[in-house]
Formats: C-alpha cells, structure tokens, sequence
C-alpha cells in the first residue's frame, strides 16, 4: 500500500462494514448499548444516509471488533473444533474473507505492496480476497513455475515456483498463508521471493502457530496466535 496512514475513508468503510456484519447477528438495540449510539443514527449509518466521524468511526470499530470482527469469528470457529485450524473449513465462511480483506488492509497500511503471493489452493481463496481488497496483482505458486526454488517438507523435496515475469526485483511481495502451522511451506515462498530479488513485504496469516519457524526479519501478521506445539 501506499502512503504512510490508512486513509480516513477506508476506515469509515470498514465501520460500515462491521456495523452491517453486527445487524446479521444482533438487534439495533443490542448494537446500541454496546456501541454507545442510539438506534436513530445507528440505523443511518447502516443504510448509508450518512458517514460516522472519524473518531466516532474508530470507536465503533474498538467496540464491535471483539464481538463481530476477525479475530473473534476465526477464535470461535477454532473453539467449535477443538483448536484445530482447518483452513478450507475455515475460509469457507465468507465473512472470514470479507473482514480478512480490510483487516489486512489496515494492518499493513503504509507499507510498500505491489504483488500478493500464495500457494496453489485453499491459500489462494484467502489470498483473492486480500488481492480484491488491496487492488494488487495475484500470484499463485505451484510445482510447476519456470522460476523456483525446493525445499524439504516431511520426507519429500518439494518444487515451488512462479511463472517468468510474474515477480520482478522491483517488488515487494506480501505473502498470504491462511493457516502457519510449521512454517516450512512459509519459508519456501519467502526463499522464492528472495530468489528473485524482490522484498518481501511481511507474511499475513490467519492462524499461527507458536513454534511455526518462520524468518526473524519478516514481519508478520496473524489474526490468532495458538499456543500448541505442531511435530
């Protein structure tokens, strides 16, 4: 992304967003108490008579966040199923993809993206719906890209590549993993991004593991961090 702060409307749209998120599951009055805003100007805004304030736009996120936002849809879904993260399970509720989109927006707003990259599969769900949302090119890794780089997952040596062209030294390349769990499959296409001497811009996942391996100088953003150990 460009620029140094995420622009004003950008999280008005987002307030908006979570409000609307908020009236799928509770009532306008409901929303109120929480909020602090009576149902009027709540039901205003949900129908887009007209915008919140910035500060006002900002406290609604802090209020609904815990209850509707990312973290506490992906924290209740890994409650339901015993702490295992599932990524196609998962990604499968469209409002993960919704609110992932703007949540990842925000998180790395200010810093420099031109290419988003995933892997081949239920990581590019995730990864589409971010690339909508940050307007950025879309690549997907796989098996069979002209540039690439191996690795050793388990007790294979894995291929993982990208087509010619597709990411330039000129890049800074935000990396989608829906779900970290060892981190080796992360590693690869942090190695691929480097390979091709273009930047990294940080790594953005939905779950995370704590004993996940992952580079020390990436930055990395994760939704829910989970305490067990993956062999």
């Amino acid at each position: 992304m460009s620029g140094k702060r995420l622009d004003n409307y950008t999280v008005k749209v987002y307030t908006l967003a979570l409000l609307r998120l908020a009236k799928e599951e509770m009532r306008y009055r409901d929303i109120a108490r929480v909020v602090g805003i009576n149902i009027q100007q709540l039901a205003r805004y949900n129908k887009g008579w007209c915008t919140p304030s910035l500060e006002r736009a900002k406290h609604i996120i802090d209020k609904l966040e815990p209850i509707v936002g990312l973290k506490a849809r992906v924290t209740k879904w890994m409650l339901s199923n015993d702490g295992i993260a599932d990524a196609m399970e998962l990604l499968r509720n469209p409002y993960v993809l919704y609110l992932s989109g703007y949540d990842c927006l925000m998180r790395f707003a200010g810093y420099r993206v031109t290419k988003i990259l995933s892997m081949n599969g239920e990581d590019s769900i995730l990864a589409s719906a971010i690339s909508l949302r940050l307007l950025k090119p879309l690549v997907v890794a796989d098996s069979i890209g002209d540039r690439y780089v191996t690795y050793v997952s388990g007790d294979e040596v894995k291929r993982l590549g990208v087509s010619n062209g597709s990411i330039g030294k000129r890049d800074s390349v935000l990396i989608v993993d829906a779900v970290i769990r060892s981190g080796v499959d992360t590693r690869a296409m942090v190695d691929l991004v480097k390979s091709l001497n273009a930047d990294v811009a940080g790594i953005y996942t939905l779950v995370c593991y704590e004993h996940a391996r992952i580079p020390e100088d990436i930055r990395v953003e994760e939704v829910v961090h989970i305490k067990h150990r993956v062999d």
